[in-house]
């Protein structure tokens, strides 16, 4: 049964622009306004094809057959960005447009792909090897890739117009590390030990914002805490919510960082616009949540709700935390979906 690394499809959610769709105005059509990042929602079908659309009452282009994950960012200058990894271990991007041909990344061996973009410093590609390995590229599809790590077990990356490329990584120990700038600077390090994975965006307003999950005790394998920063990657952290399944952020200049969880219920959960924020209950009976954030058109959240099964319907909302939801496919392989501002 396919299954996207969470971390990835929560990255790729909220790289584009410093974050990804921004609260507001509900989704212009397909790109999203003036100004604004490209709104898009990609998914794996149950039967493994990827599916991409552009604005959400758009229809769906089936991007690749036999695919395992997919994830999508954008930026205003540069268009749509599609990663997949392929059931043989392919990583393929695109760019520009849905219809863009692909380009191969990676031929084989590959486990996650995560991908974001900005305006001024374009694609950012980031691959993780079943062997750990961790490389990325940027500026270009065509671009050299950067051995990054040789130990890396999950992996998030956000990328805005000033702070540029942003990279995030758990090791094999549970330490979790970032760095940011560039794709040589050194590693910051962000939490000891005992982290589950990393999720990350970042925008040229509030700088960086990055989560981590820790690992449930012997004692209470289910508590796992859910801690989150931002404006710089020194910063201290904020406990968030105890108890939790999944982590995703995102954030944008105008309307600041954006977070979700869902809980050990299956309940999803949304605040935005600082890390002490209250709470929005946004749907029950959920696998996974993913979200974006952009100063033109706000928050967008997606959530799989499986209330009727694994393979549950896809449902997403934009403008506001309390909009209302669009059923966008009924159809999706489990967590097997990304949205992007």
């Amino acid at each position: 049964m396919r299954r996207v690394t969470a971390i990835l499809a929560m990255a790729a959610a909220v790289l584009a622009t410093g974050g990804a769709l921004a609260p507001g105005a509900l989704a212009a059509p397909a790109g999203g306004g003036p100004n604004a990042a490209p709104l898009l929602i990609g998914m794996v079908s149950g039967s493994g094809e990827a599916m991409v659309k552009q604005g959400m009452s758009s229809l769906w282009t089936d991007e690749h057959s036999d695919v395992e994950q997919v994830a999508v960012a954008g930026d205003p200058a540069n268009g749509p960005l599609i990663g997949i990894v392929t059931d043989s271990g392919a990583a393929l991007v695109k760019e520009g447009s849905l219809s863009a041909g692909w380009t191969d990344e990676l031929g084989s061996n590959v486990r996650a792909i995560a991908v974001a973009s900005d305006a001024t410093h374009g694609p950012l590609i980031a691959v993780l090897t079943w062997s750990g390995e961790l490389k990325v590229k940027e500026g270009s599809l065509t671009a050299p890739w950067n051995d990054e790590s040789s130990s890396a077990e999950e992996v998030s990356v956000a990328s805005d117009t000033t702070n540029g490329p942003l990279i995030a990584v758990t090791n094999d120990s549970g330490e979790v590390l970032a760095k940011q700038g560039s794709l040589t600077t050194g590693w910051n390090d962000e939490w000891p030990d005992n982290a589950a994975y990393v999720v990350v965006a970042s925008d040229p307003a509030n700088g960086p914002l990055i989560g981590i999950v820790t690992e449930g005790t012997v004692v209470d394998p289910y508590d796992n805490q859910a801690y989150v920063k931002d404006g710089s990657l020194s910063a201290g952290w904020h406990n968030e919510y105890n108890g939790v399944e999944q982590l995703t952020v995102a954030s944008d200049s105008t309307n600041g960082p954006l977070i979700g969880v869902t809980d050990t219920s299956g309940e999803a959960l949304v605040k935005e616009g600082s890390l002490s924020a209250g709470w929005h209950d946004e749907y029950g009976n959920v696998s996974d949540v993913s979200l974006g954030s952009d100063p033109v058109n706000g928050p967008l959240i997606g959530v799989q709700d499986i209330e009727d099964g694994p393979d549950g319907r896809l449902l997403a909302k934009t403008g506001a935390l309390d909009a209302s939801w669009i059923v966008e496919n009924t159809d999706v392989a489990p967590g097997a979906f990304s949205v992007s501002g």
